[in-house]
């Protein structure tokens, strides 16, 4: 699932934007979207990314609603960009191991995005020219 060209990718990719979908009758289809720093997203494993989260109300709430994140990244490559989509189920953790991982990191945080990641999606920017 997360391949070194996955990971390579995510080295290289300058932000990694992010969304989520509200699922309460209030926030019912909403989407929000969020982006981090490529350099904060943590590769956990095969199937697993984690990045921190400062003030992140609307994300929190989305993912507290129904988990569901699709994370787009772009790398800038010499033969053109490299697009990827990492599809999933997330959570908020502010507490345990991968949080206290991404805390140790990044004193600021305070919690972890945590994504399993389902499928990945790869395509090249130009097929949306």
């Amino acid at each position: 699932m997360i391949d070194e060209e996955v990971r390579d990718c995510l080295a290289a990719a300058p932000f990694v934007a992010f969304a989520t979908v509200g699922s309460s009758d209030q926030h019912q289809g909403e989407v929000h979207l969020a982006a981090t720093r490529g350099a904060y997203v943590q590769v956990l494993d095969d199937h697993t990314v984690c990045w921190p989260a400062g003030w992140l109300p609307t994300t929190t709430r989305n993912l507290g609603e129904n988990g569901q994140v699709l994370a787009l990244l772009m790398a800038d490559r010499p033969e053109g960009p490299q697009v990827m989509r990492l599809h999933g189920t997330g959570a908020v953790e502010r507490s345990g191991p991968v949080y206290e991982q991404v805390k140790a990191r990044y004193p600021w945080a305070q919690a972890a995005i945590v994504v399993q990641v389902k499928r990945v999606s790869r395509s090249n920017e130009a097929q949306y020219l």
